[in-house]
Parts: structure tokens; sequence; C-alpha cells
């Protein structure tokens, strides 16, 4: 019924009976104090199980957007005049060719038309 002051004197039979039940809590909290500290070391795990397959879908969700980068470029060159292609920026040797050619068309002895193999 409720908790007994210390100032109480037990009989021999109910400090025993005392001690008895101290040492089973105590038991109860130290068995309960390591399953605790198990199930906090297996959610360590699983965090960074978890963490690490986040980090290897993240990998190849990047890998995926190059791809289809790459592609989409692909295709989007398919569709590219070939005219407009030579003519880019990016082609500086062919810039140079008709810059040249444009100045002194003398200077080729095939027409433009065969060396460019239309």
């Amino acid at each position: 019924t409720g908790r007994r002051t210390k100032s109480l004197v037990l009989t021999s039979a109910e400090a025993i009976k005392r001690e008895q039940r101290r040492e089973k809590n105590r038991e109860a909290a130290r068995k309960l104090k390591e399953r605790r500290k198990l199930i906090e070391k297996e959610l360590d795990q699983q965090l960074r199980d978890l963490e690490g397959e986040h980090s290897s879908l993240q990998n190849n969700l990047q890998q995926l957007r190059d791809r289809k980068q790459t592609l989409q470029t692909a295709v989007n060159n398919c569709f590219r005049d070939p005219i407009e292609e030579l003519l880019s920026s990016n082609n500086k040797e062919m810039l140079l060719f008709f810059e040249q050619y444009l100045d002194d068309p003398d200077l080729f002895d095939e027409s433009i038309e065969s060396i460019l193999n239309f």
C-alpha cells in the first residue's frame, strides 16, 4: 500500500523480502538498459545502411541524368542542319577553310561540293 517510511524498523523477513524485491528491480532495470542499447545499436546500423543505399541511389540518379542529357544532345544533333554544324563556332577549322575559300576560290583545285562530298 504505498511506501514505508525509512524510520520503520523492519523484521528480518520483511527486510529479506524488501532486498529481494530491490534486487529483482535492479535486474529488470539492467535488462531493460541492455535491450535499449541493443535496439539503439540496431537502429544506428539500419541508419548507416539506409544512408549508404541513399547515396548509391543518388549516384545512380545522377548517372541516369547525365546519360539522358547525352542522349538528348545526340537526338538534338540528329536534327541539326549539316551546314549549320560545319559553320558552328565549335568547328573552327571548317570556318577557317570557308573563309579561305571565299577569299580565293582558285586556291583550291576541287570544287567545294567535291571537297565536302556532296
